[in-house]
């Protein structure tokens, strides 16, 4: 099934987040997180209010790595109770742009949409 855009707001999102350094060589740290879509926009993204404490988080609007999320509950760190049956599960490879950045200059981060559909041991419930 094909996602768009106009079906995402007020959606229940689980997202995960990888960061890799330069090279993609080395991971330096994952994000797991829970929200619902707020704010649709074409050109400046999709914003998330994220559990538990409503922070609005700004993912790229490209949907690529938008799939439907299998009927199951999740465990994501920060939550007192799993998240049963989100409608979608998204994720995104980020990996730094430059090897060496002095300090005091901008640091690039360069965003891949993560499109191959997820494969995660899922336990079902009833």
């Amino acid at each position: 099934m094909e996602i768009s855009r106009n079906q995402l707001l007020a959606r229940r999102v689980v997202v995960g987040l990888r960061y890799y350094e330069h090279g993609r060589q080395t991971l330096l740290d994952e994000k797991l997180f829970y929200g619902v879509v707020v704010k649709v926009m074409e050109d400046d993204g999709i914003v998330i209010e994220v559990a538990p404490d409503s922070t609005p988080f700004t993912l790229p609007s490209d949907i690529s790595s938008w799939h439907l999320a299998p009927k199951a509950s999740f465990v994501v760190p920060g939550l007192a109770d799993d998240v049963v049956d989100p409608d979608y599960l998204v994720r995104w490879d980020i990996i730094r742009g430059a090897a060496d950045v002095e300090a005091g200059e901008h640091e690039w981060w360069e965003w891949q949409a993560v499109i191959e559909p997820l494969s995660i041991e899922v336990e079902r419930h009833h």
